[in-house]
């Protein structure tokens, strides 16, 4: 009789034991993503707009990494396919189209040639960078040159620096980063929007909020002014506490720290300044001043060259 009862019993444990096997996820657990691509930003990052100190309006992954393109790239097609490159540089797949509203490109889709789904704006494929850590990191602008910040602003590939360019960029990155919060707290200065006119005689000019024109100076360096005391009262530096965007500029702004403390607007790590000469918007009494001085226009990409004295390289 007690076998009639263990039977049973040992039957009831056994249907028990079934009932408590290996765990799988719910609806409401996050089901894990296999990385088949290596180096490869997983999928489910999707891309967002941040607005950073410095660059302004840039792209990033759903954890604040910062997003970047690489002007050896062409549209659509990635140019970073070798193992030295794949060792820096994590292409963004995706399986879908992100929804950004606040970025006024287009995202797309396109296959690599190890078949893998990379992400691009505006047809730039867009990637990140290894050595970046946390959120806010931009060590990988101006790398080797090449490879720039995405910002939303964008429409078309960066110009390459030269590479006497670069540390500059990279250094200034490294102290506008440390800065900027702090002088923007003490010095609250207005971002000013710096527009893109049209000009009969320079093209597509750069102005400030109220007009003014504004110019760069070939005294300067990259990311560097050496306009101060003096020449800084006759060429007032255009201050911000941010990074202006403007659509269908082909370089890249930024900000630096000037030796008084303040953060001067660059374009294309040239800084901008406008002329005390100016008494109203869309003069150019600056234009070719000392044959230093020259209308900043949105299609520079470096310091223009000073005209070669009379009688050379003419007929």
């Amino acid at each position: 009789m007690r076998t009639v009862f263990i039977v049973p019993l040992l039957m009831a444990l056994l249907v028990l034991a079934g009932c408590t096997g290996p765990a799988y996820p719910t609806g409401n657990q996050a089901v894990p993503v296999i990385n088949t691509t290596p180096n490869s930003t997983p999928a489910v990052q999707a891309a967002k707009v941040f607005d950073r100190p410095i660059y302004g309006k840039i792209l990033a992954n759903s954890q604040g990494l910062t997003l970047y393109v690489f002007t050896k790239d062409s549209m659509g097609v990635s140019s970073c396919n070798d193992a030295a490159c794949l060792s820096k540089w994590a292409p963004v797949l995706a399986d879908a189209i992100p929804d950004v509203p606040e970025a006024p490109g287009i995202f797309t889709i396109f296959t690599r040639s190890d078949e893998g789904r990379q992400l691009a704006y505006n047809g730039m494929p867009l990637y990140t960078f290894l050595q970046d850590v946390a959120p806010g990191d931009a060590g990988g602008q101006a790398y080797g040159g090449l490879w720039f910040v995405a910002q939303i602003n964008m429409t078309s590939f960066p110009a390459p620096m030269a590479q006497n360019n670069t540390n500059a960029t990279q250094n200034v990155t490294q102290n506008a980063t440390q800065n900027a919060t702090q002088n923007v707290t003490q010095n609250p200065t207005p971002a000013p929007a710096v527009k893109a006119v049209r000009s009969a005689a320079y093209g597509p000019v750069m102005t400030d909020s109220q007009g003014f024109t504004l110019y760069v100076y070939t005294g300067d360096s990259s990311y560097t002014s050496n306009c101060d005391a003096g020449c800084a009262s006759t060429w007032p530096p255009l201050i911000s506490s941010t990074v202006p965007q403007v659509s269908g500029a082909k370089g890249i702004f930024g900000l630096i720290t000037r030796s008084d403390g303040t953060q001067q607007v660059v374009y294309s790590g040239m800084p901008l300044y406008r002329y005390s000469g100016d008494a109203s918007p869309g003069t150019f009494n600056g234009a070719g001043m000392l044959g230093q001085w020259y209308v900043a226009t949105t299609n520079m990409t470096s310091f223009p060259q000073p005209p070669a004295p009379p009688g050379y390289g003419g007929y």
